[in-house]
Parts: C-alpha cells; structure tokens; sequence
C-alpha cells in the first residue's frame, strides 16, 4: 500500500480492503474509527492502517546516514560526441 495523498486507490492484494471494509481510498480509511480498523484486520495491521491513514509516524527522522553507494562521474569542459 502507498499512500500518496486523499484519492489515492488502496490497492495492496495481501488486505483484502474491498472485502472488509467499505474504503476504496486514504481518505475513506482515515474516516473510519480505530475499533472498526481493529475488528477487520486484527490489531497490529489495524492500528497500522489508522495511523498511516492520518500520517502519524512516530519513528525517529534520520538527517543524515552512510550512503548506499558511491560513483564518480567526469563532466567535460567541452560538449563530447556521442558514440553509437
């Protein structure tokens, strides 16, 4: 499940969303209550689903971590040809 915004279409096949809950978008499941949430899909992924609805994220924000990777890349001073 992504969610990018109100309108977005819940669309993750492991919650059956349509089957258990009458929410088609973010801002249908942050509408509906906590105990609903709970009662549909247990409490762990019920609770997930309410906070992530409202954006509540409560771990800690990360400003700066050892990069992934690391390359190198030359720019010339003078537009070069391309090679096919």
């Amino acid at each position: 499940m992504s969610i990018a915004g109100q309108t977005h279409r819940i669309t993750n096949e492991r919650c059956s969303f349509s089957n258990k809950t009458s929410a088609e978008t973010i801002g249908e499941l942050a509408a509906l209550p906590l105990e609903a949430l709970i009662k549909a899909f247990g409490v762990s992924c019920g609770r997930c689903l309410f906070e992530a609805a409202r954006g509540i994220d409560e771990s800690p924000i990360v400003t700066h971590r050892k990069p992934k990777s690391i390359s190198r890349e030359k720019t010339f001073q003078k537009t070069s040809k391309t090679v096919r």
